[in-house]
């Protein structure tokens, strides 16, 4: 009996001192993109819209599906890769009659030069416009950013930044600020593949200003994020993302007639990439 203790004792302390040891298992987060490879990334987009105005309410959803083929052309000394983009994809709209109802649109984007920073910051960006001329772009393909760093299962970190969005499809430049908090979950086996997986959560702050047809509007509002990523370390990529934006704002509008719209907003994203 002492020895059958024994030998149950043993393998109780071996076990335990293996699963430590993979739990401590630290992964560095950067991205390590090879030179003269090509990837793929597919990404989902579901915007759904409740917007109050004038007693009415009105609901729409955007739909956008689209695919990034990337060809590594050259990575430095420093890490940095410079990649070749071409981007395709469909937006499927389904709005209230008076801003056009039920429509599709086919776009594509070719010839998308930028340069990403081991972290997946964009270090620069140009494409081809319409009339052949070759023009800056801010962070017009996205990656997500990893905090380059090795880290174990429930190690967690805090990132905040501000982002702005103006475009001449919008009357409003937007400020975005927002508080994101980090956790590493840990490794996870997927379809036969070991990956490490990130879960997020944060808060939004929203505020912008802007003119149209003699009215000036104010939005400000609030948000919340939550989501996840998985990172493959046999090949230095985040291979699936998925995120949920949920926002509340008010855009109040002075000049000829005021008022105060309230609108809220779900953003669903999802994004696979994979090495080709």
């Amino acid at each position: 009996m002492k020895k059958i203790l024994s030998v149950m004792a043993m393998v109780i302390a071996l076990t335990l001192m293996c699963n430590n040891t993979y739990a401590q298992d630290a992964v560095t987060l950067k991205y390590n993109f090879k030179e003269g490879k090509a990837y793929k990334t597919v990404t989902k987009v579901i915007t759904t819209t409740t917007q109050s105005m004038m007693g009415q309410e009105m609901k729409f959803d955007v739909i956008i599906d689209m695919q990034s083929d990337m060809s590594v052309t050259k990575v430095d000394s420093e890490g940095n890769t410079s990649m070749l983009i071409n981007l395709k994809g469909n937006t499927e709209m389904n709005l209230p009659e008076a801003a056009g109802g039920k429509k599709s649109e086919t776009f594509t984007n070719e010839a998308i030069n930028a340069t990403f920073a081991p972290d997946g910051k964009s270090v620069n960006q140009t494409m081809v416009d319409k009339d052949g001329n070759s023009v800056s772009v801010k962070d017009y393909i996205k990656l997500t950013e990893l905090p380059s760093k090795a880290l174990k299962a429930g190690d967690t970190w805090q990132d905040k930044r501000v982002d702005t969005v103006a475009n001449s499809a919008s009357p409003i430049a937007v400020i975005t600020t927002i508080d994101t908090k980090y956790s590493v979950v840990g490794k996870e086996v997927v379809n036969g593949v070991e990956l490490f997986k990130i879960a997020f959560d944060g808060t939004l702050e929203i505020s912008g200003k802007g003119s149209q047809m003699g009215m000036e509007m104010v939005m400000e509002g609030t948000g919340a994020t939550k989501g996840f990523y998985y990172y493959n370390p046999a090949i230095s990529i985040v291979v699936n993302a998925e995120s949920l934006i949920e926002m509340n704002t008010n855009i109040n509008v002075s000049g000829p007639q005021s008022m105060t719209i309230p609108m809220s907003q779900t953003i669903k994203v999802t994004s696979t990439t994979e090495a080709l």
